[in-house]
């Protein structure tokens, strides 16, 4: 018997008994032990994208040979399970061998659901609650309907969504506690509380016997394992209550989350939020950080960025890591940091109450919303200097990931101007050769000249209109005055 079926066993008997004393990923994943131990050569850890095989983050496995686990318990092998057990949207850990960059063989794929509950409150804005907790509806998430054994994953879209409904969620974790959802199944019609459910969050405040999941209460069994304020725990229990609303779970089992793991010198490729990061040399760019699933990330001097630099790791950021498995079996030295969202960046002074709805930036010439997954640093307020990180929706709608409090005031420049510093997509470029003009970024204005620092020199002739710059330099009323303009994509 493998040591992962040893695990597994373990992890089921222990279950049996009420406590689980660890379980893996911190946002679907089981616990995973890669290549030696089974042949495989990589990990792949984050929503599928595709079933026929298995695409996970950009690789497709095939998997005529794959042993498929739901909830930590086999339930079959190849290609058939695959297609009738897994569906997109769903995050899983796959557990084979990386070939490509494109393709790959699946040994093992695992899925672990994040939340199972009753769904309360009409969905508005993207936006549902179940069992406390805050459930953002990715703008790609795929919904489905129970309709019985023979249609189990019955095609249903976020209108179908209502509350009062038993649901399935998996998705990512964010750094603030609610769940980005990229599947949501709906069970049942009906929740009846005398049936189990399970949650997966972060401790938010802990007390005698009893652990907070952001709005749910949970009471403890009396062999729980210690736990922490942020720790990132799996429950499963019963309901308090007939509700709704449902505020508290007397819990069966507890489970500390651990991180994503495989063995060393593994290929790693995994999908998360960051929820922490670490700067060494104080130089103002993180030299590692931390994932949503517990892995830390070290940036070596080779570590590639898409769509984004090192600047843009901060709290919330979706990102992508590619990277070779450390001797701890969790730490990932990053080859490549993909970010899955055209990362915005802004410093200036803020117009509105990001805690009330949308915010303006530059006389009202870019808007951005915050939402629930937004990290408010500092307490920032109308009229503040603020440092702000923002994604790009799909129908071009930015949403604040963080915003930072800077300062009350700008930093003073020119004639009643202020310091400022904008990255984005770069609009109406002039041609190579332009020794001044103007042009915009996000729709903010930029003008400069033969004083303005480019990199490269070469930038007008390199650059595109929708590749990504950053302009620092001078807000006067009107325009960026650019002291430099750097190309970042």
């Amino acid at each position: 018997m493998s040591r992962l079926h040893r695990i597994a066993r373990m992890i089921t008997a222990a279950a049996a008994l009420g406590v689980l004393t660890s379980c893996g990923g911190g946002g679907g994943a089981a616990l995973l032990l890669g290549g030696g131990g089974i042949g495989g050569t990589g990990i792949s850890f984050g929503p599928i994208l595709l079933i026929g095989s298995v695409k996970v983050n950009g690789v497709t496995f095939q998997t005529p040979e794959a042993e498929v686990f739901v909830e930590g318990q086999s339930v079959g092998k190849g290609d058939a399970v695959v297609k009738a057990r897994l569906k997109e949207g769903m995050v899983v850990t796959v557990d084979g061998d990386i070939e490509t960059a494109t393709s790959g063989k699946a040994l093992e794929v695992r899925f672990d659901r994040l939340i199972e509950g009753p769904l309360e409150g009409a969905p508005g804005n993207g936006v549902i609650t179940v069992l406390g907790q805050t459930v953002v509806l990715d703008a790609n998430v795929f919904v489905y309907r129970d309709n019985g054994p023979g249609d189990p994953f019955h095609t249903a879209s976020a209108a179908d969504l209502a509350p009062g409904q038993r649901v399935e969620i998996s998705g990512l974790l964010s750094a603030s506690g609610p769940v980005l959802a990229t599947y949501v199944r709906i069970l049942d019609d009906h929740f009846d509380p005398a049936e189990d459910v399970e949650v997966t969050g972060r401790v938010t405040a802990t007390g005698s016997g009893t652990i907070t999941l952001g709005g749910l209460t949970v009471h403890l069994p009396p062999a729980a394992p210690v736990i922490a304020v942020g720790d990132t725990v799996e429950v499963k229990g019963t309901v308090d209550g007939a509700g709704p609303p449902y505020t508290a779970v007397t819990a069966t089992a507890v489970a500390l989350e651990d991180p994503v793991t495989a063995d060393p010198d593994d290929d790693a490729e995994i999908e998360g939020f960051v929820t922490a990061t670490e700067d060494s040399d104080a130089d103002g760019l993180p030299d590692a950080f931390t994932l949503h699933t517990g892995n830390r990330v070290v940036v070596a001097t080779g570590t590639a960025f898409e769509h984004g630099t090192a600047a843009d790791l901060v709290p919330n950021a979706r990102v992508e890591v590619e990277g070779v498995v450390g001797a701890d079996g969790t730490t990932v030295t990053a080859d490549k940091v993909e970010f899955k969202e055209t990362r915005i960046r802004i410093e200036a002074t803020l117009a509105g109450d990001p805690a009330a709805g949308p915010v303006t930036f530059f006389g009202g010439a870019l808007t951005v919303e915050a939402d629930d997954l937004t990290e408010l640093e500092g307490g920032p307020a109308d009229g503040d200097y603020v440092k702000l990180s923002a994604r790009r929706l799909e129908d071009g709608t930015l949403v604040a990931t963080e915003i930072e409090k800077k300062s009350d005031t700008a930093p003073p420049c020119g004639i009643a101007g202020e310091e400022v510093e904008l990255q984005g997509v770069a609009q109406g470029l002039p041609p190579a050769g332009t020794a001044a003009g103007d042009f915009t970024v996000e729709g903010v204005k930029v003008v400069f000249d033969a004083a303005t620092a480019f990199e490269p020199p070469d930038l007008l002739a390199r650059a595109a209109d929708g590749d990504l710059v950053k302009v620092k330099g001078c807000w006067d009323g009107a325009a960026i005055a650019a002291d430099e303009i750097e190309l970042e994509d």
